[in-house]
């Protein structure tokens, strides 16, 4: 079966993440994975990781600053500043987008389509809250704008994800790797994220 890997909040939580990596590629040369970093937080000390490893990982974006709805924008004008703010940074970004909680307007989704990016979705209303008036809006991008997508809760793979970071207690990856994933892991064939993206 196949599976994609995601760790997000990079490079919180420093550099120790590597070592868990590291160990999950020796024992299985086939793994790949996307790291989400915030990009505001990139430098080059805590890129160079990841660029020793681009055969295997991608950098994704995970949104600007990591704040509230931060991509919450009624026009196209101000995400397309932001996403070409991103683009201009010395790091290699692959263009697959989340931004922090799933968090997106369709304003947003239309900038990200003009710059070609492929976004991370839930399809799920209970996982996002009745505020969001998910099934309309997710009906609006199928019917009137159209993205690739990687639909993380509707699909036919495995979506093994956790976050890195200080604060990190339940889904830290680290400890996720250890309880479960290590001894699961032998059983998937590996895949970046945007490897499995469809037009919705």
């Amino acid at each position: 079966m196949i599976a994609i890997c995601e760790i997000d909040d990079y490079p919180r939580g420093g550099l120790e993440i590597f070592e868990i990596l590291d160990e999950i590629k020796s024992n299985h040369p086939d793994f790949k994975m996307t790291i989400f970093a915030i990009p505001y937080e990139m430098n080059d000390e805590n890129y160079k990781p990841i660029e020793e490893r681009k055969d295997w990982i991608r950098l994704g974006v995970h949104g600007w600053k990591h704040e509230n709805k931060e991509f919450n924008f009624n026009g196209k004008r101000w995400p397309l500043r932001v996403i070409k703010k991103i683009e201009s940074l010395p790091y290699n970004f692959a263009k697959i987008f989340k931004p922090r909680a799933y968090s997106y307007t369709l304003a947003t989704i239309e900038a990200l389509k003009e710059r070609e990016y492929t976004v991370c979705m839930r399809t799920r209303m209970d996982v996002l809250g009745a505020n969001y008036r998910y099934a309309e809006w997710f009906e609006e991008i199928k019917t009137n704008i159209g993205i690739k997508a990687v639909m993380k809760y509707e699909q036919d793979f495995k979506f093994f994800y956790g976050h890195v970071g200080p604060r990190r207690r339940i889904d830290n990856f680290a400890k996720l790797y250890r309880k479960k994933f290590k001894k699961q892991i032998g059983n998937y064939e590996f895949k970046f994220s945007e490897e499995l993206a469809e037009w919705i």
